[in-house]
């Protein structure tokens, strides 16, 4: 009896822990995202992660920080603690350099996260012991391709400079933002690829600002009267680029015409530049990195590896000169208009999941602008805000 009693007691706990797996293999995954503020730009990285959730299977919620480094700490202390049900894992940026502590206490929790939309600086990266440490949770970082993006910009100064300038090399200045801002060096660094590779430009100096317009204005004036007839004019970023542009019209110079300029952003503003000639390309939409992270997250959890060191993965940026101008104009109207058509795009693409490792990830706008312009009913529309 006591054996039938046993063998019974067996059978009914193997069944209640298959149906627990089955249960816990069938539960979504859940993640948490975890935003800056509440603005355009930020509201769209929320979307887009979301949006890449649902086509991965995975719950996402998001979390905002209301621009205090505090708060964001604090939320991910909270979600790492398992109050509200376990986070399976937490995307988040390197916002006033709290990515260490959150990579840390992920660590310590053995909670997938992934860094995305941003970088770590030299001192960050010896607190994290990189690159020679290796990591149980932390299963990716995500940023954009600045340095690849600029130097297709700069590529397409030069080629529209020969058709202005045959028989001499192009005069170049660069207006940068913050010269130890991450994105400024690599920005700068894709510039200069170009220039070091080429026998048809000389670059006479790349001056730093603090990111503003009236920095860039008055800078580009003094360069302009330093060294006059200037050819191309590299900026790295859309508030430098209008206040390069008003002191090129300043100076009598027409851009477009006797100059020419790009910028580094997307929004109505830029896009008008662009359509009135006055710049020649712009590049931007790092917003969907949010979903990029949150596929990275979910084929962590779905194939968790050994503890590996990291690997940093350069998201595309979306080129856009007056070629394809009105295709993405339309396609960022209906993603003011009609935002759930981003529900459309099937993320789960981008996947590897179940891949052998390492696969490389083949990021796309491609998809995300062809969901966007085959929805109906967007007639007319009007162009998007800035804050891409």
């Amino acid at each position: 009896m006591r054996i039938l009693a046993a063998i019974v007691f067996l059978a009914i706990s193997c069944w209640a822990q298959a149906q627990a797996q089955t249960s816990s293999e069938s539960k979504s995954p859940r993640i948490g995202v975890f935003l800056v503020a509440d603005t355009p730009f930020w509201n769209h990285v929320a979307l887009f992660a979301r949006a890449a959730g649902e086509s991965v299977g995975a719950e996402v919620e998001v979390f905002n920080a209301q621009l205090s480094r505090v708060n964001m700490m604090r939320q991910l202390d909270w979600a790492a603690s398992g109050q509200k049900g376990q986070f399976d894992a937490l995307v988040f940026p390197n916002f006033l350099h709290t990515a260490v502590y959150m990579i840390e206490v992920c660590e310590r929790q053995r909670i997938v996260c992934v860094l995305f939309n941003s970088d770590l600086d030299d001192e960050e990266r010896s607190l994290l012991r990189l690159p020679e440490r290796r990591f149980h949770a932390w299963s990716g970082h995500l940023k954009p391709n600045d340095r690849a993006a600029s130097a297709a910009m700069a590529q397409a100064l030069v080629v529209r400079g020969r058709d202005l300038v045959a028989q001499r090399p192009l005069t170049m200045v660069g207006i940068n933002g913050f010269r130890a801002d991450a994105p400024a060096v690599a920005r700068e660094q894709g510039m200069r690829e170009v220039v070091d590779a080429s026998d048809e430009v000389q670059l006479r100096q790349v001056v730093y600002t603090d990111w503003s317009g009236e920095d860039a204005y008055h800078r580009t004036l003094r360069l302009n009267q330093r060294y006059g007839g200037l050819d191309l004019v590299w900026s790295a970023n859309y508030r430098s680029t209008t206040g390069i542009l008003r002191a090129l019209k300043m100076a009598g110079v027409q851009p477009g015409q006797d100059v020419f300029v790009n910028s580094f952003g997307l929004g109505s503003d830029i896009f008008q530049q662009l359509a009135d000639g006055e710049i020649e390309i712009t590049a931007g939409g790092h917003f969907v990195e949010g979903a990029w992270a949150v596929v990275l997250a979910a084929d962590a959890l779905s194939t968790p590896e050994p503890a590996r060191e990291l690997d940093v993965i350069p998201t595309p940026l979306l080129l856009v000169a007056r070629d394809n101008l009105s295709h993405v104009q339309l396609a960022l109207a209906r993603l003011e208009q009609e935002p759930e058509r981003v529900f459309e795009v099937d993320f789960q693409q981008f996947s590897r999941s179940g891949m052998p490792y390492p696969q490389r990830y083949e990021f796309s706008f491609d998809p995300v602008l062809d969901a966007l312009l085959r929805a109906p009913g967007c007639s007319p529309c009007s162009k998007p805000e800035p804050g891409f």
